[in-house]
């Protein structure tokens, strides 16, 4: 769909004004949630002094947790691309000659690819359902992201907000896969306790925590089919979050808990959705860590789409400063002179006819009109006709002061 159809098209109007609706009901609930925490302003920084120290020594918390978690059964696998990654994934689907495959669609499963993988297959696939019960006749296996991955102890941790794990949980799989970015890391279980209440409040907007299933061996340790071995897996993605944390302006973005508030406060996001952030992470902070992670040249537009309102910002509860890091990174597009020569020679053209006011009051209106018209159509321009003179040339006609005789 054209940008002129889609500005047209009902069902568009719809999505934005639910947009909106879902981003005016996040920020009442975050305002009457902000008010229960006796100091936002101290958690907040509490939240962004841990997530620093974790990034300072990324390497030793992920062996760590490597350790721990081999020493309760899990089987650790990294993965340095998204390919890497989904090949791991299918290599343990056919290994155990999988015939039913449960997915949750989550961040994760997007960013790699998985969700258009797993449609080509001939495997019957299927995401979860809250009703689910498990076919004892089939081998299957669930597949999820995790929220984070705790290195002391070796668990792994999964917010379950509406139950629906614990249903799959409770119902043995043979295999169940989880995938985790490498900056999803906590030291300790007291630090996913204290992340726990920030992300009951900034994704849920609930005081309560969620529900929470903690994977802590390698094997299902409450089976209703003593039959079924489990066999548990974590694959541990790096998908060029290494180059972010190489970036010195740029690396906190990994600091970042995927709460989603940032996305529920940007006016760009309300109005352009989802779709143009790609397979990966949405809203400001994927404009701000895309390029890094899927390509400078095909996703640098995400930076430069942004009205650096700082919105984001204001309400990040681990204190990443997204608008800033958003002008970093287009500082950094234009020393890689990676900008498009159409963008250049289109603002060579405004810049010169800003330059001169007669030209644009001669040529701008008109410009200017058939601009729209042409990108947005007839609709938005119902009712409002062009002007035969510039605001500039009236407001000078209506404040002008006659020349004394």
């Amino acid at each position: 769909m054209t940008p002129k159809e889609k500005i047209n098209d009902p069902a568009s109007y719809q999505q934005v004004n639910q947009r909106y609706s879902d981003s005016k009901a996040w920020e009442e609930g975050y305002q009457k949630i902000s008010l229960e925490f006796n100091d936002l302003k101290n958690t907040r920084s509490k939240a962004a002094l841990i997530r620093k120290k974790i990034l300072e020594d990324l390497h030793k918390f992920i062996v760590e947790f490597e350790s721990q978690a081999k020493s309760n059964g899990l089987k650790v696998l990294y993965a340095i691309t998204d390919a890497d990654a989904l090949s791991a994934c299918f290599n343990i689907i056919s290994k155990n000659e999988i015939q039913d495959i449960h997915y949750n669609p989550d961040r994760l499963l997007k960013e790699i690819g998985f969700l258009d993988k797993v449609k080509s297959s001939t495997i019957p696939h299927n995401e979860l359902k809250i009703d689910y019960q498990h076919e004892s006749n089939k081998k299957s296996v669930f597949i999820t992201g995790a929220d984070f991955i705790i290195s002391e102890s070796g668990h792994i941790k999964l917010f379950d907000h509406d139950g629906i794990y614990n249903n799959y949980l409770q119902n043995n799989q043979n295999i169940e896969i989880y995938f985790v970015g490498i900056e999803q890391v906590l030291a300790s279980e007291s630090d996913f306790d204290f992340f726990s209440q920030i992300m009951s409040s900034f994704k849920y907007n609930k005081r309560n925590i969620p529900l929470i299933q903690s994977i802590e061996s390698g094997h299902n340790s409450l089976p209703t089919n003593q039959d079924i071995k489990t066999d548990r897996y974590i694959i541990i993605i790096d998908n060029g979050r290494t180059d972010i944390l190489n970036q010195p302006e740029q690396s906190t973005l990994l600091s970042c808990i995927h709460c989603g508030a940032c996305s529920n406060v940007c006016p760009i996001t309300k109005q352009i959705g989802t779709e143009p952030y790609g397979n990966s992470l949405i809203g400001p902070i994927g404009a701000a860590s895309n390029m890094f992670s899927l390509g400078i040249n095909t996703f640098q537009y995400l930076s430069e789409a942004s009205t650096l309102c700082g919105a984001c910002s204001d309400v990040c509860p681990v204190n990443i400063p997204i608008h800033k890091i958003i002008l970093y990174n287009r500082q950094k597009i234009d020393e890689n002179n990676t900008v498009n020569p159409v963008d250049n020679s289109l603002w060579f053209i405004w810049k010169k006819n800003m330059l001169n006011r007669d030209s644009f009051n001669d040529r701008g209106l008109m410009m200017k009109f058939k601009f729209n018209k042409f990108f947005l159509g007839n609709k938005l321009l119902e009712g409002n006709k062009l002007t035969k003179k510039s605001f500039n040339e009236q407001y000078k006609e209506k404040n002008s002061t006659p020349n004394p005789k």
